[in-house]
C-alpha cells in the first residue's frame, strides 16, 4: 500500500480514537449517523431563537436567493457537515440538496452565516430552473432540530 495511504489511514483511526467526528459524503465515520433527509419533519424539532432567512420574501425567476441560519437563541447548533440545508417544494419534494465535505461545524449565539468575522458561510441558489410556487430552505443540525423558511417564487 502506499505509505501516504497508510499515514492517512493512521490519522483517521488517531482521531477516530479521540472522539474527533470526521465527516466523509454526510455519514460520520464514528458511531452511525444516520442523514436527516432520510428522517421526517414530523419527528423533528427546532430551537427556539435559531431561524433560516432569506434576502426576500419574494423572488421571481431568475433571481439568485442568498440564504443562511442565524442563532439569536441562547444554545450553540451543531451542524453535521459543511452546507446542511435541502431546498423543497412546498409539499416537500427535494428539489437540491447542500452538501460538503467539511466536519462538523458549530453557530454560537449571536452569529449568522454570512457573518465574515464569524463563518462566511452564506448560501446562493439560481431560480432559473424553478417553476412559480412556494418553496421552503430546510437546515438540519446534529441533534435532529430542522429550521425552516419558507418563501415564493413569482413569473415577474
Amino acid at each position: 500500500m502506499n505509505r501516504r495511504y497508510l499515514v492517512l489511514a493512521g490519522i483517521v483511526i488517531a482521531m477516530i480514537l479521540m472522539g474527533v467526528y470526521v465527516v466523509i459524503e454526510h455519514y460520520a465515520v464514528k458511531g452511525v449517523y444516520v442523514h436527516p433527509l432520510e428522517q421526517s419533519i414530523d419527528r423533528c424539532h427546532t430551537v427556539e431563537g435559531v431561524y433560516v432567512y432569506t434576502d426576500k420574501e419574494s423572488h421571481v425567476i431568475g433571481d439568485i436567493i442568498t440564504f443562511g441560519i442565524a442563532n439569536e437563541g441562547n444554545k450553540t447548533i451543531v451542524f453535521p457537515w459543511g452546507s446542511p440545508w435541502e431546498l423543497q417544494k412546498e409539499s416537500g419534494e427535494s428539489i437540491a440538496v447542500g452538501g460538503g465535505y467539511e466536519a462538523f461545524w458549530r453557530l454560537k449565539p449571536g452569529q449568522r452565516t454570512g457573518d465574515p468575522r464569524v463563518m462566511n458561510k452564506e448560501y446562493k441558489w439560481d431560480t432559473s430552473d424553478l417553476t412559480p410556487g412556494r418553496y421552503r430552505i430546510v437546515f438540519y443540525d446534529a441533534d435532529d432540530h430542522v429550521f425552516i423558511k419558507e418563501f415564493t417564487i413569482k413569473n415577474s
